[in-house]
Formats: structure tokens, C-alpha cells, sequence
């Protein structure tokens, strides 16, 4: 038997934050480092709606040649719609829902009629006052995520630097966590 010598690159994903895990005793030290080479965030899409457009155009080309359709693009009602959509389940729902789309489509331009039911039923249409406070809401989590994410960075993200962060946001540490694990940042 002989060795044969690898170069090897992994990478590797995760929603958790591991230097915690790691402080907790979950995960192992060595392997941490081993994996922080390059740590990359990538945000949500309601982080970045300014992508939406362009994933919609991706989308809109794949599912024309893998279905043989001929969609030109999404009516103006459609857009708005899918833009003001928070997209809990990020790219991947956005990819299936403009699948779904152009299965039910018979135009040459996706209506909203043609987007799926939770889209078309979602509390952020633009069409009442109550969709308006909705939106706003949505807004202003959106805002404390950025502060949270921008305050760990710069902090960091120990027990004691998240302490450090309340008290600099003037909020008790169980609010602290509490919003931590709202945004996914914990």
C-alpha cells in the first residue's frame, strides 16, 4: 500500500455562527480553523432585492429552454408583485415560483395570475393601507439586521462582545438574543 498526496479544497456552508459553536463545546476547534480560510456571507435575497430583477431574467431564459416556451418577461403588476415579496425561502422559492409561472402561463408575458397562490395571496401587495404597514414593518427588520450584523462585525461575536453590543444598543441581553435568533444571526 502507498500514499498518494492530495491537494484539496473544501467548502463548506452553515447558517450558524461557529466561532460560538466552537465556544460552546459543539464543534471542533481544529476543524473550525481549518474551514475559517475564507468565510464568506452571503445575505438573504430581501437583503439584496436589488438582485431580484436579474434572477427573475436568469430564470425566465432557463425555464424558457428547458419548457420550449417563448415568455418575453413579467407584466409590470407581476414585478411589483415579486419585488415586494420577502422571499423567506430565498433564491431557491424564487426559482421555483418562476418555474411555477411558466407551467401556468399561456401568454408571452408571466401575469400575476400565473404566480403562485402564496405570492399572489401574500400580505405585501401595494394595494391597501394595510400592505403599506406591512411593507414598513418589513423595512425596519430589514434596518435591524443590517445594525445587528454591522455592530457583531464590528464587535464580534463572543457571549461577552454580544453583551457589549446591547449595552451599546441600550437593550438587555435577552433582547439581544432574542433578535439575534430572529435574524438568524446567532
Amino acid at each position: 500500500m502507498r500514499s498518494i498526496d492530495l491537494d484539496v479544497r473544501i467548502i463548506a456552508a452553515t447558517n450558524k455562527d461557529l466561532s460560538k459553536v466552537v465556544a460552546d463545546g459543539e464543534f471542533r476547534e481544529d476543524l473550525y480553523y481549518r474551514l475559517q480560510v475564507i468565510p464568506l456571507r452571503l445575505p438573504s435575497l430581501r437583503e439584496r432585492k436589488e438582485d431580484i430583477p436579474v434572477l427573475l431574467e436568469h430564470f425566465l431564459v432557463r425555464f424558457n429552454r428547458l419548457l420550449g416556451k417563448r415568455f418575453r418577461g413579467f407584466s409590470p403588476e407581476a414585478l411589483e408583485l415579486l419585488n415586494g415579496y420577502p422571499w423567506p425561502g430565498n433564491i431557491r422559492e424564487l426559482q421555483n415560483s418562476v418555474e411555477y409561472a411558466c407551467n401556468m402561463e399561456t401568454e408571452e408575458i408571466v401575469s400575476t395570475a400565473s404566480l403562485p397562490p402564496r405570492i399572489r395571496q401574500s400580505q405585501y401587495q401595494t394595494d391597501n393601507s394595510i400592505s403599506v404597514g406591512v411593507r414598513l414593518r418589513q423595512k425596519m427588520k430589514e434596518v435591524e439586521h443590517q445594525v445587528l450584523a454591522e455592530a457583531l462585525e464590528y464587535f464580534g461575536t463572543s457571549s461577552q462582545d454580544k453583551e457589549k453590543v446591547a449595552k451599546v444598543l441600550g437593550v438587555s441581553r435577552a433582547t439581544m438574543y432574542r433578535k439575534l435568533k430572529e435574524h438568524n444571526l446567532v
